[in-house]
């Protein structure tokens, strides 16, 4: 039998940590690399969460090398930043058995080891393809944490452009990622940006019959609203709330379901205002996804709206997977409400005009609910169509079987309206 030829996957988080997003795409693509390659992960610690776990730490046919420091609580500020900069050097020192004949695959968390990896590359001259998640230093700014005048952000914006530019091939979710980096970013290599978004679970993902399983409401006499996710600053879920106080329309309810820095917040704002109308629920695992995504009538995406270019809110998919419809709340040019207006598979708004969101709910009947279900449907097949596991893993493995990275040319899997 041929040899495989050898590719490390780096990821912050890996199995069997599936619960967290990113480490259950990691492991997916690292199982669907299986098919073609030698596949070595480099990751940091198990239990991202904090959690004890009982999983085996292994994968038939997949070498993990792990680094075990700095599993520190990435909900306080600095302890996150340590956690960061430890782990990013880790995960470098890590990779020192790579050789120039191998193939590297970064997921671009925790930040710096995109320029450590950058490093690297110059010194082995490995082909090296970068998926972007996320944009740093640019985030920074969307989340209020810097000014973009502040010099330390200019050097490290310019450090992290330099370093991105480095990877024979970048790997965007979204069209306005790719339009940010192609600001900064040589015209001789556009092609060299890539557009591969997240898929939708599509086979564990579906809509249930009976419809809204939410238990906090009786099925039929309200409209649900559902967030379930990260509780975090980017989010912008405490000015979401804020808005809901404007809408008169005792026909809806709103569940907040999962984790992050900013939850005790929200909840304390909820009770200090006496808000009825909202319940929250603590975090889910993976296995139970499919039941909390159809807890709902609407799916919720809210994101601040400085975020242009820095991420796309992958859940949406796994919204649309469900059969419910997707309200949008940030930036109307971004990759997401892009995607539903052309597919006409829910609402986009702005949370700089709330007027109109705050309109749009008011308007809301239960008498609707046929309707949503019907968007939802159409939801369901748009992302069967463009986001499906087995397409997106596909063009992955596609473009890194390649022998020489400079021939590969992909497509946009999601311009076609549905």
């Amino acid at each position: 039998m041929m040899k495989k030829n050898k590719i490390w996957i780096v990821s912050e988080v890996f199995y069997p940590d599936t619960d967290i997003a990113t480490a259950n795409i990691a492991t997916e693509i690292a199982l669907k690399f299986r098919e073609r390659f030698e596949v070595h992960v480099i990751c940091g610690p198990k239990d991202y969460e904090r959690v004890s776990s009982n999983t085996r730490d292994n994968l038939e046919g997949i070498v993990i090398h792990r680094w075990n420091y700095f599993n520190l609580d990435k909900n306080h500020s600095i302890k996150r930043l340590i956690r960061v900069i430890g782990l990013s050097f880790g995960l470098f020192f890590k990779s020192f058995a790579i050789k120039k004949e191998d193939k590297v695959f970064v997921i671009s968390n925790p930040a710096f080891i995109t320029p450590l990896y950058a490093l690297l590359k110059k010194i082995k001259r490995f082909n090296y393809y970068l998926l972007m998640h996320d944009v740093f230093p640019e985030n920074l700014i969307a989340g209020g944490y810097i000014s973009s005048k502040n010099i330390v952000y200019r050097i490290m914006r310019r450090f992290f452009i330099r370093s991105r530019n480095v990877a024979d091939k970048i790997i965007v979710i979204g069209r306005d990622m790719r339009n940010l980096l192609l600001e900064h970013f040589p015209q001789s290599r556009k092609d060299d940006i890539v557009i591969i978004p997240n898929w939708a679970d599509t086979e564990t993902v579906y809509p249930i019959k009976t419809g809204n399983s939410n238990p906090a409401v009786e099925p039929g006499q309200k409209i649900t609203i559902l967030f379930a996710g990260n509780h975090g600053i980017l989010q912008n879920l405490l000015d979401f709330i804020k808005l809901t106080a404007r809408v008169n329309n005792p026909q809806l309810h709103y569940i907040f379901a999962g984790g992050g820095a900013t939850k005790k917040d929200l909840e304390r704002y909820v009770s200090e205002n006496g808000i009825q109308n909202i319940t929250f629920l603590p975090p889910f695992p993976r296995k139970d996804i499919n039941k909390t995504l159809n807890a709902c009538d609407i799916g919720l995406v809210s994101l601040s709206d400085q975020l242009y270019g820095v991420g796309v809110p992958s859940k949406s998919y796994n919204i649309l997977a469900a059969g419910k419809p997707i309200l949008f709340v940030g930036n109307t040019e971004t990759e997401i409400p892009r995607f539903i207006t052309e597919n006409k598979v829910g609402w986009a708004f702005s949370y700089s005009d709330p007027e109109k969101l705050v309109a749009f709910l008011n308007q809301l009947q239960v008498g609707s609910i046929p309707y949503l279900r019907a968007l939802g449907e159409k939801g369901r097949a748009a992302v069967g169509t463009f986001y499906s596991k087995e397409n997106i893993l596909e063009q992955l493995l596609h473009l890194v079987s390649r022998t020489t990275v400079s021939t590969v040319k992909m497509s946009h899997p999601i311009t076609h309206p549905v």
